[in-house]
């Protein structure tokens, strides 16, 4: 109900919403379970990385090391939720959610080098 109520704006009553909020599990769940849904969260990102070169090393033919990189390549260029409510396309022109995810991808990219950076 906890997804339901923060996903879709389902109304529910208070008591049902004492209830999802006095229970920490609930929260984390759906934490989760939003995560999953829209990608990983920012500070997962690096362990999905490794985890990528460590499944890179495995393969012995550079045909299949390639191929798990264009996997994930094009994998990370599909459109999730969040570029298609940046920009409302019609469906024919669906290709062109490649260049918001691009955008996107890029401005995360310096967001991130510019806090590292302001870290230093």
């Amino acid at each position: 109900m906890s997804l339901a109520h923060d996903l879709l704006d389902a109304q529910l009553p208070d008591f049902v919403l004492e209830e999802i909020h006095s229970e920490s599990r609930v929260e984390k769940l759906k934490n989760d379970a939003i995560s999953r849904l829209s990608g990983f969260p920012l500070e997962k990102r690096a362990k999905v990385y490794i985890n990528l070169l460590g499944f890179i090393e495995t393969r012995e033919r550079i045909r299949d090391k390639f191929w798990c990189i264009y996997y994930f390549v094009m994998l990370r260029l599909l459109p999730n939720n969040a570029d298609l409510k940046m920009v409302v396309l019609p469906r024919g022109l669906y290709f062109l959610y490649i260049f918001t995810k691009l955008y996107r991808l890029i401005n995360l990219l310096t967001k991130t080098i510019k806090g590292y950076l302001s870290r230093a």
